[in-house]
């Protein structure tokens, strides 16, 4: 029988009290609750979204489970109508809430001239992209995420989670960049 390390940590005090190891790691590896469990967050075709890409997970410092990714609404493109949508479990991650969009920009929007010059989408779809977040040792969740691969934007939550301030635009930390290496996308997730 092979054990993993961590189900031989969880099963040794058996193995000591039992007195007889090899029964004693029998029984023990026959009852052991699995170390995984699969849940699905995000199902494609689901939600009114045609896929959903480009997951991420965080647990904060008070332990909720933070989950997000793009939900794409048409296509698996990039450059068609994408949404940021999380989802939230504070029970280790056994349930979550319902999925919500995490990101929206109020006002005019305009496509990125890249899109529109490669015809990858049309001039009112509106692509949310890149998102990643970070926990700080104080508590606070910082969510960063594009828009149109293009724009940059900074929320930030101090109750877990639960809630996002209104996204802030921190392009200008980027366009410093430019004099060196002048890029036409700008992507801060994986």
């Amino acid at each position: 029988m092979n054990l993993t390390r961590r189900e031989f940590i969880a099963t040794s005090g058996a193995l000591v009290a039992a007195g007889h190891p090899a029964k004693a790691a029998a029984k023990a590896a026959t009852t052991a609750a699995p170390l995984l469990e699969k849940l699905t967050l995000f199902t494609a075709g689901g939600g009114g979204y045609a896929t959903y890409r480009i997951p991420g997970l965080l647990v904060t410092t008070r332990g909720s489970v933070l989950a997000w990714c793009e939900a794409r609404k048409h296509s698996a493109s990039d450059w068609g109508t994408i949404d940021i949508q999380m989802r939230r479990s504070t029970d280790g991650g056994k349930t979550f809430d319902a999925p919500r969009i995490i990101s929206h920009i109020e006002g005019p929007k305009r496509k990125n001239p890249a899109a529109l010059a490669r015809k990858t989408a049309a001039d009112d779809e509106f692509t949310y992209n890149n998102a990643v977040m970070i926990a700080d040792k104080n508590g606070a969740v910082h969510f960063l995420f594009c828009l149109e691969y293009m724009r940059c934007f900074h929320a930030r939550s101090d109750d877990d989670g639960k809630t996002f301030t209104e996204p802030v635009e921190i392009t200008a930390t980027f366009d410093q960049f430019r004099p060196g290496y002048d890029w036409k996308v700008l992507a801060t997730g994986p």
